[in-house]
């Protein structure tokens, strides 16, 4: 079985990371390459995230994975599956992403 190379993004409620796997027949090797703070803004009686500062976070950390491993094939997201954001027909946000 060959090396199949991915990145995995993980957005928590207090930290977000990237993590590169390393896939053979013997197992997974698993190396962070970015970890960042990550809070929402309060904002009268709603909490909201800062999705452009997130969205800088992700690609600085998948930049450091393809420069570590240039093999890199793709890559998921977990966030924190309740929130959603809303977009309109042109796909940029239409309202803050409530937290």
């Amino acid at each position: 079985m060959p090396k199949t190379t991915v990145a995995a993004i993980d957005l928590g409620a207090t930290s977000g990371r990237v993590i590169v796997g390393q896939v053979t027949a013997d197992g997974i090797e698993l190396t962070e390459t970015h970890r960042f703070v990550n809070a929402f803004t309060t904002l009268g009686p709603n909490n909201y995230w800062d999705a452009g500062r997130l969205f800088g976070e992700i690609l600085t950390g998948l930049k450091e994975a393809k420069r570590l491993f240039p093999e890199l094939r793709s890559c998921g997201i977990d966030t924190w599956g309740v929130d959603h954001a809303i977009t309109g027909r042109n796909g940029r946000l239409a309202f803050p992403i409530h937290a």
